[in-house]
């Protein structure tokens, strides 16, 4: 125990000494720890956790068109949906 205390005084007085280097690595390190987490809590926000709202999360399904010749895919609207909606059958 008496080794590990030195050792950390040892580390402390080296900080100490190099100011710049002490400031710059724990600015890195709170920006490294703030990115980890930002990035696992939308991670675990859309990827992990179920959809609010819905009761089977499979049954979602994804309305696209398609229109022009090259085929670029727009999003429905909320009409477009309506008419899909009143033409599926069971």
């Amino acid at each position: 125990m008496a080794g590990l205390l030195q050792d950390v005084r040892f580390a402390l007085r080296l900080l100490r000494k190099n100011l710049g280097f002490t400031i710059t690595a724990t600015e890195m390190l709170a920006v490294a720890i703030g990115a980890n987490s930002t990035v696992f809590s939308w991670i675990s926000g859309t990827m992990l956790s179920p959809i609010p709202g819905a009761r089977d999360a499979g049954d979602l399904v994804s309305l696209v068109r398609a229109s022009g010749i090259h085929r670029r895919f727009r999003r429905c609207h909320i009409p477009i949906i309506a008419t899909f909606k009143s033409r599926i059958t069971a």
